[in-house]
This record gives C-alpha cells, structure tokens and sequence, in this order.
C-alpha cells in the first residue's frame, strides 16, 4: 500500500480541531504539526512513523485535547510538551514511545488525564507530574517503568500494572 499522506499545509490553517482518525494514514508528522492554533487534535489510529515533534510546544495557548493513540509513534517524548499549560487530556497510548516521561509535564498544569499506557516507556515516573493540581487519571501501565513516587498512588485514577515496579502487584516477571 502506497504511503497516505496529509498535506504539511493542513497545520498551518486557521482551525479550531483537527479529527485524523481511523484512516490508515502513513506519515511522519510534520515538523510545522505546532503551527495549529487548534483547541483539540485527534490523530488516533493511524499508522505514523517518526518522532512527536517538538514544535508540538508551540500549541502552549490553545491546546486543550491531543490525542495520538495508536499511531506506531516510535520516539520520545519531546521536553517541549511541558508547555502545553492549557493542555487538560494527553493520550499518546499504544505507540512505541520509549526513554522516560520528560520531567518538563509537571508544566502541564491543567492536565486531567494523562495516558502513556502500552508503550516501552522506561525509568521512573517523576513525583512531578502526580503532584499536578488537576491530574485525576494518571495511566502509565504497560511501560518498562522501574520506579514510581509513593505519592502517585494516591491519584484518584491510577494504572501502573505490568511494568517492572517492585512491590507493587501486577507487574511483568523479572528474567530469572
């Protein structure tokens, strides 16, 4: 199948959301995927290649809802999402992410729901982002995460299974 392609020029109009979902759509996002001025984006379902670029950054005053679950997205997280300070719903689950959760997301300080869930994320879940005044739902489960702060068992929503934690239940199997 021939690659699917959104034109670049689509994030640089005027555009209160952008819905991309369920298209089969093969792509990198683009490096300009920051120029929307765009309140909500869904990019779900697809099958994207490449980063999440940091120009994503620059949505700092108008993002409210990015959604860009299961996309293949096989990268790191960029620091620069930390300034998403009006960004209430982060949802990259079932992607490829992998390294650790920048602690730059403690600047999201709007966040309810944050969802980095069936990814190979790694390291520890910084104590920063469950002290996040709004956060309600916090889903990291299925990662390859080593640590996490006590704090963030306390979380109204909270799934950390299946990572690498120790003491805490539902967890992979150590290799013997």
């Amino acid at each position: 199948m021939a690659d699917s392609n959104v034109p670049n020029k689509l994030f640089d109009k005027y555009l209160d959301a952008i819905f991309i979902n369920h298209n089969r759509f093969q792509f990198e996002l683009p490096d300009n995927f920051g120029n929307s001025p765009v309140s909500v984006i869904v990019v779900a379902n697809n099958k994207f290649r490449g980063c999440v670029p940091a120009s994503l950054g620059n949505m700092l005053r108008t993002l409210n809802e990015i959604i860009l679950m299961e996309n293949g997205l096989r990268s790191c997280l960029p620091p620069e999402i930390g300034l998403l300070k009006e960004l209430t719903v982060f949802d990259v689950s079932f992607n490829e992410l992998m390294g650790s959760l920048p602690e730059t997301i403690a600047g999201m300080v709007k966040v309810e729901q944050l969802n980095v869930a069936h990814n190979m994320l790694s390291g520890s879940a910084p104590a920063s982002i469950c002290k996040l005044p709004r956060l309600d739902n916090f889903t990291f489960s299925y990662n390859f995460f080593t640590g996490e702060a006590p704090m963030c068992l306390s979380l109204p929503g909270f799934d950390d299974r299946r990572n690498c934690l120790p003491s805490r239940p539902a967890q992979r199997l150590l290799a013997q």
